[in-house]
């Protein structure tokens, strides 16, 4: 070993210590003061700015356009009067389509036969008392 080697060894370990490094990937944690693993840091700030993973090309079922990226997707999405389903909330917006789904049903009880006659009756009512004054 030369003297240059020597010297860039005892400073490396003056600096880092004597210990050998890790591999792996690592993350400063605010929180810890320190370097921790990627895999045991939790953000701390849920509402912080987040960097989205790139989008995974795919074919459009609307008119078959070949999307890549998130602008086009945009664009796409305006020209044809389409949203994501991820607009709707968690869960691909599974407790918004339950929601409509049951006020469906509301609408379709509410046009029932018998609704209807009720409906009929009221108007009956309301006409034969407007008249009587």
């Amino acid at each position: 070993m030369s003297d240059k080697d020597d010297a860039f060894k005892q400073g490396y370990e003056r600096i880092f210590g004597v210990k050998t490094p890790e591999r792996g990937v690592w993350v400063y944690d605010h929180a810890q003061g320190g370097l921790i693993p990627k895999h045991e840091y939790v953000p701390q700030d849920p509402d912080g700015p987040a960097i989205m993973k790139p989008l995974d090309p795919f074919t459009s079922p609307v008119d078959g356009t070949y999307i890549t990226d998130r602008a086009q997707l945009r664009k796409h999405n305006k020209a044809h009067g389409v949203t994501n389903i991820n607009d709707y909330g968690e869960n691909g917006g599974r407790a918004y389509f339950e929601r409509k789904e049951s006020d469906r049903q509301a609408t379709l009880r509410s046009n029932s036969r018998q609704a209807k006659q009720e409906r009929i009756d009221t108007i009956k009512h309301a006409l034969d008392a407007a008249t009587r004054r």
